[in-house]
């Protein structure tokens, strides 16, 4: 994060920051009965605002024990929670998040378990204003297993068994990537797990079926690399997990 440590979310086991000059752990666990703890002990994704808050989601598609979003403040150690409420349309979708984004124009971007996409400015959600999400759902009850923001501003969605979706505020609504049999330039595979975005504004594409591909966004056009076990030089597994 900006202070020079390192955040690191576990299956049922809490959030736990590291400060690599020390060597120094603090762990953060939910406490039954404090307001102000981890809402959950699973913990699927962390992000740090501008201000140096740090936003934790909780769930998982295989552990459903989510219990929404979480601020922390590093500097009080309290949680602020950001749960689902039934009533509230205008609400955070889901208490089960899978993943955190926060754009360049400060708009906050949460993919859930569930196949909802949240989105809501930061300014709005540190307000006193009770926060009103904005819902994007039209992605075929797939998980959103991760999101990213490439140069030009737009935000990728990766959903594992449904591909891409790239989103542009000026061109909604949103555009499918997916692997078109035939067609060298499309994915190689519908099985992404994970989309991230390099310094030099390319957006890979890793997961499932021997997925990991590269793609320009100022030529359109996609780079394949490919798993071959006779070949040595090439990838070393079919299955991508983490770029």
């Amino acid at each position: 994060d900006s202070r020079n440590k390192l955040w690191i979310g576990t299956i049922e086991g809490g959030l736990t920051v590291l400060d690599p000059e020390t060597d120094r752990l603090q762990n953060f666990k939910h406490e039954p009965g404090n307001p102000t703890s981890l809402s959950s002990n699973t913990v699927s994704s962390i992000c740090e605002d501008e201000f140096g808050n740090i936003w934790v989601g909780t769930g998982h598609f295989a552990w459903p024990y989510g219990r929404g979003l979480n601020k922390l403040d590093p500097n009080t150690g309290r949680f602020l929670h950001y749960r689902h409420d039934p009533d509230d349309p205008s609400s955070i979708s889901s208490d089960n998040i899978s993943s955190l984004l926060i754009d360049r124009d400060g708009v906050f971007w949460i993919g859930t378990v569930d196949n909802h996409l949240n989105a809501i400015p930061l300014a709005e959600l540190l307000s006193n204003r009770k926060p009103r999400f904005t819902h994007y759902s039209n992605f075929s009850r797939r998980c959103i297993n991760s999101i990213d923001e490439d140069r030009l501003g737009n935000i990728w969605i990766s959903l594992f068994g449904r591909a891409v979706y790239k989103y542009n505020r000026l061109q909604n609504p949103f555009i499918w990537y997916r692997h078109i049999r035939g067609n060298s330039n499309s994915l190689s595979s519908n099985g992404v797990g994970m989309v991230q975005v390099d310094k030099s504004g390319n957006v890979w594409f890793g997961g499932r079926g021997g997925v990991l591909d590269c793609y320009d966004p100022k030529t359109g056009q996609f780079t394949h690399y490919s798993y071959n076990p006779d070949n040595p030089s090439g990838l070393n597994s079919d299955i991508v997990t983490s770029i």
